[in-house]
């Protein structure tokens, strides 16, 4: 796979922070206890994938690159886009709860809530991964077996931005775009990425060999305003559509047939306020997730589904 970066070359004013500071500032980690700790500090089985680690590896989706993960396993039905489940610690892939800085993405309209981990990509809008095993997980929750926190990137002062490019086989292209600029009061980071694949058979019982494409748009915004010096607000927004072919559903008249797409829209919104009060941190915010999603055998709309996800959240520590 050929790799192309382009940098915009716009980077202008960046607070500078010498590299030998950079080296030696600590990790630090929200996903243990909610609240931005130490990784030194944490007891609980955690580990952290960082953007640098992301790059390198070059791996096209969120579930291959946690596969490379101690602890987790990731199985999947047939290529780009097909069902994946991520297990962490042997658990059920529905017992996975993923969180994209915060917000949780699982889908509201399936028996089983749980989250489409296939169609999320490594866009360039990822800024590291944090993973938390074990029973420390239920403090998100009863079916929280596992927990997969991705953290977006945050624009810094100036103006910077970048474009990737991508190509493989099966017909894959992937495009990475991103563009980011701040002062002290306000800051902004966009991003886009579309990743297309025409795929392959993977059902041997479909005669007709016949690829199954897998299509996914990824929009991705994050903006900030720091109307003090112990105050921040941010909303962050993201937009998932895919479009899914594959093979195994059922015409008017019952008979299989592997002609079958599926179209999703998921959206997702989080609006916080951090407050600093000396060494005591406190956050609110409100979240939303809804999704929709149809599917078709042939032409036809075999069943159509949509839901939302609603949260309020609070923490101090």
């Amino acid at each position: 796979m050929k790799y192309l970066s382009l940098p915009l070359a716009v980077v202008c004013g960046l607070a500078g922070v010498p590299l030998a500071a950079q080296e030696k500032l600590e990790e630090i980690i929200v996903i243990a206890s909610r609240v931005e700790t130490p990784l030194r500090e944490v007891g609980a089985s955690v580990s952290v994938v960082g953007l640098e680690e992301i790059e390198l590896r070059g791996y096209p989706t969120v579930a291959q690159l946690l596969r490379t993960q101690a602890g987790i396993a990731v199985s999947n039905a047939g290529g780009a886009g097909k069902q994946t489940a991520l297990r962490i610690r042997g658990e059920e892939g529905f017992r996975t709860l993923v969180l994209i800085d915060g917000v949780e993405v699982s889908d509201p309209t399936a028996p089983q809530v749980g989250p489409l981990v296939e169609n999320l990509t490594t866009g360039s809008e990822i800024e590291r991964i944090e993973v938390l095993r074990g029973p420390q997980g239920f403090i998100y929750g009863a079916d929280a077996g596992g927990v997969v926190q991705i953290v977006t990137r945050r624009a810094q002062s100036g103006l910077e931005g970048q474009i990737g490019l991508e190509g493989g086989r099966y017909g894959t292209q992937k495009m990475n775009a991103y563009i980011a600029g701040g002062s002290e009061t306000f800051d902004a980071f966009l991003s886009a990425a579309d990743w297309q694949t025409d795929g392959f058979n993977s059902v041997m019982e479909d005669i007709n060999g016949d690829a199954d494409g897998y299509a996914n748009t990824t929009l991705h915004g994050k903006f900030g305003w720091n109307p003090a010096q112990d105050l921040r607000v941010q909303l962050v927004l993201r937009d998932i559509q895919a479009d899914n072919q594959h093979d195994i559903c059922y015409d008017d008249s019952f008979q299989k047939i592997h002609d079958c797409t599926s179209v999703l829209e998921q959206t997702s919104g989080k609006l916080s306020l951090d407050h600093t009060a000396g060494a005591i941190a406190h956050h609110v915010a409100f979240s939303q997730s809804a999704m929709e999603r149809d599917n078709f055998s042939r032409d036809l709309l075999a069943f159509g589904t949509k839901g939302s996800l609603k949260k309020w959240s609070m923490s101090a520590g």
